[in-house]
């Protein structure tokens, strides 16, 4: 089974509570993909520290440290140049 690592709090515990809340009533049904998918059992959301995040490296401009630590997590295999 797929695994789904999110460092948002809120993000994940809205995936995983198929609950309608006045507080979500303004998400459209279309953007509830992944609580259907969590709910099926097709795939496992799991909440990581913002630090382990590989994602990051996409979405964040970051420090060379936590860019080689990153790109080591996925296997890149880089050197500390």
């Amino acid at each position: 089974m797929p695994k789904l690592e999110v460092d948002n709090e809120a993000a994940t515990r809205l995936a995983q509570n198929p609950e309608y809340h006045r507080r979500t009533k303004h998400i459209k049904i279309r953007h509830f993909f992944v609580r259907e998918m969590v709910t099926e059992g097709e795939i496992d959301i799991h909440r990581v520290p913002t630090e382990h995040q590989v994602a990051d490296i996409m979405t964040k401009p970051i420090h060379k440290p936590r860019l080689i630590s990153l790109c080591n997590k996925m296997g890149l295999g880089t050197q500390n140049r």
